[in-house]
């Protein structure tokens, strides 16, 4: 994990603000803390942040990978509960019991 501090003042601090947001937008974060201190035309906000760099990024992202979640195709479902004279949330609780239901049919 790496840690990075900004001062951002208050007037003119567009340049900072971008180089700030350019890490966010750039990196996995962590954690940001941010306090405002009151200096009269010095004020300035700190920030704090917390992130994992690209090499930490990376073997995070080579681990255990999640489970696929099955999904639900509810046209199939609205179709059938159409056919069968059901309500949809009926054959749709019954349908992410029934595996078979999410295969595509190729016919």
């Amino acid at each position: 994990m790496a840690i990075r501090s900004f001062r951002i003042p208050v007037s003119h601090g567009e340049a900072i603000e971008a180089e700030l947001n350019a890490l966010l937008n750039s990196h996995r974060v962590v954690s940001v803390d941010r306090h405002f201190v009151a200096n009269g035309e010095l004020s300035f906000w700190a920030y704090a942040v917390e992130y994992l760099d690209s090499s930490e990024r990376t073997k995070s992202n080579t681990g255990s990978v999640p489970p696929t979640r099955n999904r639900i195709d509810y046209r199939e479902v609205l179709t059938r509960a159409a056919d069968e004279n059901l309500p949809a949330a009926t054959l749709a609780r019954r349908a992410s019991f029934d595996v078979s239901l999410f295969q595509s049919r190729r016919d």
